[in-house]
């Protein structure tokens, strides 16, 4: 019986993948040596036109570690721009590309996050591409490169023109796609024919007298800010349930011991020493030093520089 079974499962697992290897036949290779720096830019170019053809084919994945949030808007400029390189040229990168990715490690200063706009993946492939001969040579490496800074520059329009919290998915309707294509379009090609971000970036964010002075207000808070990140206590809880009160316990003393409340012992704490520690955390705060666990006790506790932060974002964008 089992014996019989094996040929047939066999067969499934075969046809499952020829199925997975047809949809990705057009999956762009590894890598792409190019011996002559003269024939770089055509060989990039004809490899942003196959890249992106998957891409698109794949909700914007160009392989496992790659992958383009707004694909159908950079797939529309390379498009119109014959899918030429624009942030290198014969394996030497424009002058815009350090501008680039200086802005994006400042974004914060915007109320931003670099890493929306690939800022890690991008200085990563840029330091390799400048430290190793080989992979300057690579077609692919260089095509990477092009599209995720595409991809970002346009994420970071899509950001400071319509706000972060809108999903990307719904950032172009059928509807009303031409007119917004053509912006992004036409304000990269601005980009890369007067090459001053900051001039562009200060004409597109809101003019209105409340954004500026909250941003006026980040420099000042980014200086003196703590960038640890807390363990988040949950409340309430249960105080029937055992194994919840444990859990809370756990995780409050976890969060009191971050900030230097409670002293390193793994064991949970009994009943006084919990009070005097949420005194000591009340008494830093400038709160009432009733050592209580409260709802508004826990709300500071999850209050960090880094949740501000996030909260200034949000209401800056």
């Amino acid at each position: 019986m089992d014996q019989q079974k094996i040929p047939a499962i066999l067969f499934f697992y075969l046809v499952c993948i020829f199925i997975i290897s047809c949809n990705d036949t057009n999956r762009p290779a590894e890598k792409k040596i190019v011996a002559d720096p003269l024939d770089m830019d055509q060989a990039v170019s004809e490899s942003i036109k196959q890249t992106l053809n998957f891409a698109l084919e794949h909700q914007g994945k160009i392989n496992d570690s790659f992958h383009l949030k707004l694909v159908s808007l950079v797939s529309d400029f390379y498009s119109q721009n014959d899918h030429a390189t624009i942030w290198s040229h014969n394996e030497k990168w424009v002058p815009l590309v350090d501008t680039m990715i200086n802005f994006l490690q400042n974004s914060e200063l915007y109320g931003l996050f670099s890493k929306d706009y690939h800022f890690k993946d991008l200085r990563e492939l840029k330091s390799s591409l400048d430290s190793d001969s080989l992979k300057r040579m690579d077609a692919q490496q260089w095509t990477k490169a092009d599209l995720l800074l595409t991809d970002g520059f346009m994420h970071l329009l899509k950001d400071l023109k319509v706000g972060r919290l809108r999903p990307d998915s719904a950032f172009l309707h059928k509807n009303d796609t031409s007119s917004k294509t053509d912006f992004y379009i036409t304000t990269l090609k601005t980009l890369v024919q007067n090459r001053d971000l900051t001039s562009l970036v200060s004409n597109i964010e809101p003019k209105h007298f409340g954004y500026q002075e909250l941003k006026k207000s980040i420099p000042g808070f980014l200086d003196s800010m703590d960038r640890k990140v807390y363990t988040y206590v949950t409340y309430p809880f249960k105080k029937s349930d055992v194994k919840d009160s444990v859990f809370f316990i756990s995780l409050l003393q976890k969060r009191l011991r971050e900030s230097g409340f409670v002293e390193g012992d793994s064991k949970l704490p009994d009943s006084a020493q919990l009070n005097a520690a949420i005194k000591k955390y009340q008494k830093r705060k400038g709160l009432r030093q009733d050592g209580k666990i409260s709802a508004p006790l826990v709300r500071m506790l999850n209050l960090s520089d880094v949740e501000r932060f996030k909260r200034i974002a949000i209401t800056l964008l």
